[in-house]
């Protein structure tokens, strides 16, 4: 017994490891929350419109690296919903890791309703 609860924790201890941590730093104003699973929109320019910036979401330890938009979006979903967000603005650096994001609030502006003729 003692060798399968020494197991579970090597391997509990190496799933932590694959964990990304972000530390989030408000730089804008506070906005109300979002729900925990609110849309996210995925920026590597700035998005065309109105939005202004509430925070920063910078890389905080962790294993491995964060190489694709759902991956990072999974990891921060979230806690960008949390501040009010809709939207980041994504930092990838040469190695092509998401490494920091500029959490947004996107004016998504009024809906366009199509006509058909």
């Amino acid at each position: 017994m003692k060798r399968r609860g020494a197991g579970l924790l090597v391997v509990s201890l190496g799933l932590a490891g694959c964990m990304h941590n972000y530390a989030y730093t408000q730089t804008g104003p506070h906005r109300p929350a979002n729900p925990a699973s609110c849309s996210v929109r995925l920026y590597t320019t700035p998005p065309p419109g109105a939005f202004e910036e509430l925070g920063v979401l910078e890389i905080n330890g962790g294993w491995g690296a964060v190489r694709s938009a759902g991956q990072f979006l999974d990891a921060n979903r979230e806690q960008v919903c949390a501040v009010g967000g809709n939207a980041v603005l994504t930092e990838i650096n040469g190695y092509g890791q998401y490494v920091r994001a500029t959490v947004l609030r996107v004016d998504e502006g009024p809906q366009v309703k199509h006509l058909s003729r």
